[in-house]
């Protein structure tokens, strides 16, 4: 984008330059009717009407979509009403019934808080005995948190100390071994910069992206749960945006949503633009990265860029995100005066730009929901299709485990394709030109390794376990368990050759496991 960060003279302190000047009221008033259509208010009426729905699945044995059907009955419930501690006490059973007896007492307290009927408070009574007595005779799992396999480094506490980051003329930013590192080792757990639900956004915390938790909601809007107070008092940016934006969906939403992480992070908008004006001074690499802030100079850092043929349909999507933000009360009075508008505009330009090349996605499976992140760490890891890294997002954190063994010096490489890494080189090498510019010449879209080591491979007696064993290895635990760690075996064994479909099987069994089962098998 030309006019980026440009001002309308080279005159100090003048405005930047109108991005969307041809932008007309009408445009403005359009858009503002299609986000009030989709604003949604409390009712009790539809609250009950999606509890009576839940119990119609729960008797079905449905769970998942039950429980989807109470957390909503939740986000349409007026606040105090007899209604909301029958939903608590309905979606107890849920808990129960997934054996997540933890979560099924606290429902249970909460509906009894939310002044539960005396009625039926002895079916109530007799679930939470259950409960109790189930917990004392299974033991309860551990929820898994993931951490770094090394100490973490003085500088970027979320990166192990055994990576360091570098930069060039070749490959920009990147990120290297700065000794021998084997495979299923943890690498990076970096809290995500930002990140939204796909799916329905009633079934996670807008907090912290928890699922399957016991959420309570938004007391003033219909479409934000929380899975603690803790969480909802943190919130910053729903305070800013409650109630906003019912209508905008996906992508769009978390564009938005990185705008306003970076308006609250600062006292006023003064303090805002001068920081971003300072940052964007600064090349090369970032000292450290320890706070919010930190994370937030780091995310505006990272080069936007935009291949010409999607020029229009980025403009156009930023001025859609300039007028969704311009129609919400906290922006206008932000962003009065014409200077701060204009600076709202390149900035909001700039995210798009960042946020549309570095983003994520993760695919929906039993236990998430889909999601899209962008992390700035892990941002400036760079790609290939035959990766010696697997980037996976475990509560709302970004996680990097080696799938491959790394030698000091070498770089760490991620795939940007995600379940796209296993269609045709062709299809690879165009989707990569046109989402990210470049052309791939990794070992994987060039293959190399020579046929004296695939028949070794073939040979070996791991990679003859692996293959008679992964089509029905993952229906039991100690089976897929055993299948991991010969994976991991076989892999520190072979993993430093070219690509091969010797390799490319094993690495998917391995990766399968760490996605599915690791916070399960952990």
């Amino acid at each position: 984008m030309v006019n980026l960060w440009k001002r309308e003279s080279s005159v100090r302190d003048t405005n930047y330059c109108d991005l969307f000047s041809h932008l007309g009221n009408g445009q403005y008033e359009h858009l503002s009717r299609e986000l009030q259509q989709g604003k949604t208010e409390k009712s009790t009426d539809v609250s009950i009407a999606y509890r009576l729905q839940g119990n119609d699945l729960f008797r079905e044995n449905k769970i998942a979509q039950a429980m989807e059907l109470y957390n909503k009955s939740l986000c349409f419930a007026e606040i105090g009403t007899e209604n909301v501690s029958l939903v608590y006490a309905n979606r107890s059973s849920c808990f129960l019934a997934l054996k997540m007896y933890e979560e099924a007492l606290i429902d249970i307290e909460l509906a009894v808080k939310a002044k539960y009927p005396d009625r039926l408070m002895a079916k109530l009574m007799r679930r939470q005995a259950t409960c109790l007595r189930l917990m004392e005779a299974e033991p309860q799992r551990k929820r898994f948190q993931p951490k770094l396999s090394f100490q973490s480094h003085d500088r970027y506490p979320c990166l192990a100390n055994s990576l360091e980051m570098k930069c060039n003329q070749k490959f920009g930013r990147h990120i290297v071994a700065t000794r021998d590192i084997e495979v299923d080792k943890m690498i990076l757990v970096e809290r995500n910069f930002a990140s939204v639900s796909i799916d329905d956004e009633r079934m996670s915390c807008a907090k912290c992206m928890k699922t399957k938790a016991n959420f309570i909601a938004c007391s003033m809007c219909t479409d934000a749960m929380y899975c603690c107070i803790d969480c909802m008092q943190r919130d910053a940016t729903h305070k800013m945006t409650c109630g906003q934006f019912n209508g905008v969906d996906g992508s769009m939403k978390l564009y938005i949503q990185t705008v306003f992480i970076a308006i609250s992070l600062f006292k006023n908008v003064d303090n805002l633009m001068e920081f971003v004006e300072e940052a964007l001074k600064s090349n090369g690499i970032q000292e450290s990265m320890m706070d919010a802030k930190s994370q937030y100079r780091l995310f505006l850092s990272i080069q936007p860029s935009i291949n010409e043929h999607d020029k229009d349909d980025l403009m156009f999507d930023a001025q859609k995100i300039y007028i969704i933000l311009q129609s919400t009360p906290t922006i206008k009075i932000l962003f009065g005066s014409v200077a701060k508008q204009r600076f709202l505009q390149h900035l909001v330009l700039h995210h798009l730009l960042v946020t549309v090349r570095n983003r994520f996605q993760v695919s929906a499976d039993g236990d998430h929901l889909k999601t899209t992140e962008i992390a700035s760490i892990t941002c400036i890891f760079n790609h290939s299709c035959y990766p010696n890294a697997f980037n996976h997002v475990i509560d709302n954190q970004s996680v990097l485990i080696t799938i491959r063994p790394v030698e000091k010096g070498e770089q760490l490489f991620i795939s940007y394709l995600g379940e796209e890494t296993e269609k045709s080189t062709d299809f690879r090498r165009m989707s990569l030109m046109n989402d990210f510019g470049f052309f791939c010449e990794c070992d994987k879209c060039v293959p190399r390794c020579s046929r004296s080591d695939r028949v070794a491979m073939e040979m070996d007696s791991y990679f003859k376990y692996i293959k008679q064993n992964y089509k029905i290895a993952f229906d039991e635990k100690v089976r897929r368990i055993a299948l991991k760690e010969v994976c991991i075996r076989f892999l520190n064994k072979y993993g430093h050759l070219p690509w091969s479909d010797e390799l490319n099987l094993v690495t998917f069994c391995y990766v399968k496991w760490f996605f599915e089962y690791s916070t399960v098998d952990y």
